[in-house]
């Protein structure tokens, strides 16, 4: 077998009728015809029915489901029809991984319409999803010029790997013996059908610019519309139809202007044949089949002078613009008035790049091309990884430098954050995320995207790309509401519609109205309501990953009923305890320690009340906040220490270097580290304090909750301080309970390495 052909398309249940499937069917049959041998495989879904039109491919023993392949027996596989509403693995296998991949593309409609078709989140992550299919191919063919320069321009895919294949017209698609006839065969079904008609063909969808056609249809002499009727050939839902007919009353047309509604392909042929004129004012096409049609009919034939259609109607006295409707009117008005444009035009046919045969031919060139070439070799996966970099104050940051070094074990990284500068792994490529689509196109895209998210400034930019390029989305925080906060007030340009709006649009009316006018949200008021906003993420992400089931319990409440499936949980990867070896460790003297970003949520007022009760059995013990602090923040806990007479024992570090950060863990006697409310976050602080062999207390919530029982000491969120004292001078005085809870958490941690962490992840990215 050389040569694989997915024809899926013709059996779709959204457009197995005509346009796509109707292109793969008479290509096959063209290849079938012109060369035959060539292609040993058409390919269909075997989720799906098989419809009556395959029968001109049966007989051969090459028409077989896409499950039942070997892939020892191919070398190319060509994906019909990329923008199927089917699973990514049925448009491209498994098994192809080593093969070449030749992909038809028939536009980039949706891209660049984007308000029109794109504007739910879940349709941008599919169809985006479909372009990274195309973008990889070995070969690209475009059914027109228009749509190989959009390949080019779009996508970024460099011209060498694109070819312009044309697309062909039906046979039966030809001129009639007598145009009366066709006429005369078409009114004893539509009795209602007048001489001299003005036909199109094709949706009711803004693109397709019916509007301003009927617009400019009204605007012709009276005359004119007594003798040319307007036919409207497409479907029409009820809801349309009532909107059309008040449409057409106020432009004064109802009288003269038929909507038959769906027709049958012999009645479309006889209404091209019998047509006076036809019209074609779509705003966009990727090849434009109705106007390949009518010409093929021998209908004359004006149209728009955009995208595909001047490579059919060449004739510059047949295009207009099609936003201008005086336009439209005055070609309509030449066209029916003109006799040298009419004969001009019905003397038009269709040349060789609008021939299936020359289709097939042109198609065939390409397989032989790639045949030719020497098998691919099984390339390095490169992936994009976006997230903050150190020095950005996040621990996300250091999390993430430590696993992209541990994923070059299994492929390319290019590393990309919301900050000018960072410190990228040795051998990895580190840009700002705003120079992100240039390095797309530089690289021919990317394999896959990660993106880090996580409830901060830091993570806008990254959102942002995400409502762009589908991503597997590693989410530290599953609550992101702070992030919204940020982007509504200080990058409007990337949440344009407001905290407010974005929030009632994730949540479309569970809400009430008033809530998030401020802004922002209280502790209470998204407690209160559950509100975490991480639907949006959600619905862009191809995989959502956490590192707890916690919250993954989260992240799967807050989900649409289609995104649960999504949401998986991956190993946190934690610093390796060698890392603390080289730090002298303090033989004497008490501290006690809460390390990470200095806030309400790390619960201070508390542990400075245990602390001051702590003092009267340890009256030499001191407290360090080691962390970056706000002032203020500073300025009020050292007020509070100063009013229960601890201040001289409390020590502020401020932002720290790694180095510092790791000096102060090996110094700690006991490590404190409280929460009042959880994110959905896993601690990387907790984590490294496990690593360097401190003994740690936790507040069992969230994740720290799945802690094992004998790796940390886990006391309730509403703790007494005066109960958190009497813990922390037990763990001070208890050393066998030290070396277990010293013991146990570096077990936790060395199952728990980065490596595992890229090993998992890398099965995720794989998959």
């Amino acid at each position: 077998m050389s040569v694989l052909l997915d024809i899926q398309a013709v059996q779709s249940p959204a457009h197995g009728e005509r346009g796509i499937a109707r292109y793969v069917l008479n290509l096959a049959a063209a290849l079938e015809l012109r060369h035959a041998g060539l292609v040993s495989g058409y390919l269909l879904n075997p989720g799906f029915s098989v419809p009556g039109v395959v029968e001109p491919l049966l007989g051969r023993g090459r028409i077989t489901y896409s499950d039942r392949i070997d892939p020892a027996r191919f070398r190319i596989y060509h994906v019909g029809s990329p923008i199927e509403s089917v699973p990514l693995e049925r448009l491209l296998p498994a098994y192809t991984r080593d093969k070449r991949v030749v992909v038809t593309l028939y536009d980039l409609i949706p891209k660049l319409f984007p308000e029109t078709y794109l504007a739910d989140p879940a349709t941008l992550a599919w169809y985006g999803m479909r372009l990274e299919l195309v973008r990889s191919a070995d070969r690209i063919l475009a059914i027109s010029a228009a749509t190989a320069r959009d390949a080019v321009e779009e996508l970024g895919v460099p011209a060498e790997r694109v070819a312009t294949v044309g697309a062909g017209v039906s046979e039966q698609f030809r001129r009639p013996e007598s145009r009366q006839g066709a006429l005369d065969e078409l009114r004893r079904t539509y009795p209602w059908l007048q001489p001299g008609f003005v036909l199109y063909t094709g949706g009711i969808e803004p693109r397709k610019n019916i509007d301003r056609l009927l617009v400019a249809y009204a605007g012709l002499s009276r005359a004119l519309l007594d003798e040319h009727q307007l036919v409207v050939v497409c479907r029409v839902e009820p809801g349309e139809r009532s909107k059309l007919e008040k449409r057409l009353r106020r432009l004064g047309i109802a009288d003269r202007v038929e909507f038959p509604g769906f027709v049958s392909d012999e009645d479309l042929v006889r209404l091209y044949q019998a047509c006076d004129l036809f019209v074609f004012p779509s705003l966009y096409e990727g090849f434009g089949l109705p106007v390949s049609e009518a010409i093929a009919c021998g209908a004359p034939v004006i149209g728009s002078n955009t995208s595909s259609l001047p490579e059919l109607v060449s004739d510059p006295d047949a295009q207009f613009d099609p936003r201008d409707p005086a336009a439209i009117r005055a070609a309509i008005e030449g066209a029916l008035t003109n006799e040298d444009l009419r004969r001009r035009l019905e003397a038009i046919e269709l040349d060789e790049r609008h021939t299936w045969s020359g289709v097939a031919d042109r198609t065939a060139a390409v397989y032989r091309e790639l045949l030719c070439d020497p098998p691919p070799r099984r390339r390095r996966k490169r992936i994009a990884f976006v997230s903050p970099l150190p020095p950005a104050r996040s621990g996300i940051a250091d999390v993430s430098v430590h696993l992209v070094g541990e994923l070059t074990a299994y492929c390319d990284v290019d590393t990309f954050a919301d900050q000018p500068e960072a410190q990228a792994p040795a051998g990895v490529d580190f840009a700002p995320i705003q120079r992100f689509e240039s390095a797309w196109r530089a690289r021919g895209g990317y394999d896959r995207i990660l993106v880090c998210l996580g409830n901060s400034e830091h993570h806008a930019e990254a959102l942002a790309l995400m409502r762009r390029h589908p991503a597997i989305v590693l989410a530290h925080d599953v609550r992101l509401t702070g992030l919204y906060g940020w982007m509504a007030q200080h990058r409007p340009d990337l949440e344009p519609r407001g905290f407010q709006g974005a929030l009632h649009a994730m949540y479309n009316g569970r809400l009430p109205p008033s809530l998030g006018e401020r802004g922002w949200l209280g502790v209470e008021e998204y407690d209160r309501y559950g509100v975490l906003m991480a639907r949006e993420a959600l619905s862009l992400s191809e995989r959502y990953l956490v590192h707890s089931q916690y919250a993954a319990d989260l992240a799967r409440l807050d989900a649409d009923e289609r995104d649960e499936p999504k949401v998986g949980v991956l190993p946190f990867g934690m610093t390796a305890p060698e890392k603390f070896d080289c730090y002298a460790r303090a033989e004497d003297g008490v501290t006690v320690a809460t390390f990470g970003i200095v806030g309400p949520a790390k619960q201070p007022e508390k542990v400075l009340a245990a602390f001051a009760e702590l003092l009267g059995l340890e009256p030499e013990a001191q407290l360090v906040f080691a962390g970056p602090v706000e002032p203020q923040e500073e300025a009020r806990l050292s007020r509070v220490a100063d009013a229960i007479g601890v201040a001289d024992r409390v020590c502020f570090t401020g932002e720290l270097t790694e180095d510092d950060f790791y000096r102060w863990i090996t110094r700690a006697s006991v490590a404190l580290q409280l929460r009042s409310a959880s994110n959905g976050e896993t601690s990387a602080t907790i984590s490294q304090c496990l690593a360097a062999g401190v003994p740690t207390v936790v507040t069992a919530l969230g994740s720290a909750k799945e802690l094992p029982d004998n790796a940390a000491v886990k006391v309730d969120r509403d703790v007494a301080a005066s109960e958190l004292a009497a813990e922390i001078h037990s763990l001070l005085t208890d050393l066998a309970r030290q070396d277990a809870l010293r013991e146990a958490g570096l077990q936790h941690v060395r199952e728990n390495s980065f490596a595992r962490a890229a090993a998992t992840l890398w099965q995720t990215i794989e998959a």
